[in-house]
């Protein structure tokens, strides 16, 4: 027997394994999990295609996901020696912004050079909200500001380590776990009701500098997607 999982909703980027979007990371090594003098690192996922022979099953790699409108396979990133992402910006510059202006309200948005959210926020005429986040475009919080009240709503959560641990919107939660090499091990993802809706569990292997190279990914213990990473050291 022969199958293939295909769901859309893991199209969205590449590699949801081992990304703990540490918050006290100084370096792009380090936000990415990286350890070692890494030059370079690219990453290919595939679709997980389970066989069975018998008594055994295994787990082998399928087609490889594409992304976007190129149909682009594989992600390479670059650092130099000082573990600086090649193109990255320089923690908290501000380079581009964006605002949309109505009778009744203002809209400002800022930007960092790789894209992320820098900050933003929304007034309009009788009440309005601002939001914070951290160096890479997490939400921390948003501050609702109506009839001169302030209400302030936790958006994600970190550990000490500063890996992310929740996240929370208006209809759903989503909690995340780690193993011993602080990636991520699992992710639930529960509506408001505390009923789950999705539950991935994540094994990897790992190379001589305890950077994983193979990452599995398990919706409900069914294999989803296999993701292989070649990391290259200076």
């Amino acid at each position: 027997m022969k199958f293939k999982v295909l769901l859309s909703l893991f199209l969205a980027g590449f590699a949801f394994c081992g990304i703990a979007q540490a918050q006290n990371a100084t370096t792009d090594l380090e936000k990415n999990g990286l350890k070692g003098k890494v030059k370079s690192v690219k990453t290919v996922e595939y679709f997980a295609v389970t066989k069975t022979n018998g008594d055994q099953t295994t787990i082998e790699k399928g087609d490889a996901v594409k992304h976007g409108k190129s149909g682009k396979t594989e992600m390479v990133e670059e650092y130099d020696q000082n573990g600086v992402k090649n193109g990255a910006a320089v923690q908290g510059e501000i380079v581009d912004s964006w605002a949309y202006n109505t009778v009744a309200s203002t809209k400002t948005y800022q930007y960092n050079a790789d894209g992320s959210l820098k900050a933003g926020d929304w007034k309009p005429a009788s009440s309005y909200y601002t939001y914070r986040t951290n160096e890479q475009g997490a939400s921390l919080e948003r501050n609702t500001y109506s009839d001169g009240q302030i209400y302030t709503e936790v958006l994600s959560r970190f550990d000490v380590n500063g890996n992310k641990i929740s996240d929370r919107s208006s209809s759903q939660n989503v909690v995340f776990k780690y193993d011993n090499n602080g990636n991520k091990s699992e992710k639930t993802v529960s509506d408001r009701d505390g009923k789950i809706l999705f539950q991935y569990t994540y094994f990897y292997e790992y190379d001589q500098n305890s950077n994983w190279t193979k990452c599995i990914e398990m919706l409900f213990g069914n294999p989803v997607k296999i993701v292989e990473r070649a990391v290259i050291y200076y």
